[in-house]
């Protein structure tokens, strides 16, 4: 599966794959998702997805990294996602700023 945004966030940040993110990063990212739609949030799950699949977690697993599905969407822990994962998001995210 070909996601040419996943492949330009990853290759943004493959050199942050043992760099978490800051406090202030953290806070920001927290409040940048609280304000996205339901289509980005769906592009923020598929980049997930991905993610999963590249690193050689089972593609049919349907919700990777200890996810939970909850009555209003996918709930993922922050602290569950690998460090370039969630540099990929955080980067995402401040694309969704411009």
């Amino acid at each position: 599966m070909s996601l040419p945004l996943y492949d330009n966030l990853l290759k943004e940040n493959i050199n942050r794959d043992s760099i978490n993110l800051t406090s202030d990063q953290r806070e920001e990212f927290f409040d940048l998702v609280k304000t996205q739609n339901k289509m980005n949030r769906e592009i923020m799950y598929a980049l997930i997805k991905k993610h999963a699949i590249e690193s050689g977690i089972s593609s049919s697993h349907p919700l990777p990294y200890d996810a939970k599905q909850l009555k209003t969407g996918i709930q993922f822990s922050l602290d569950k996602l690998p460090n370039i994962l969630q540099h990929i998001l955080y980067g995402f995210l401040k694309l969704q700023q411009q």
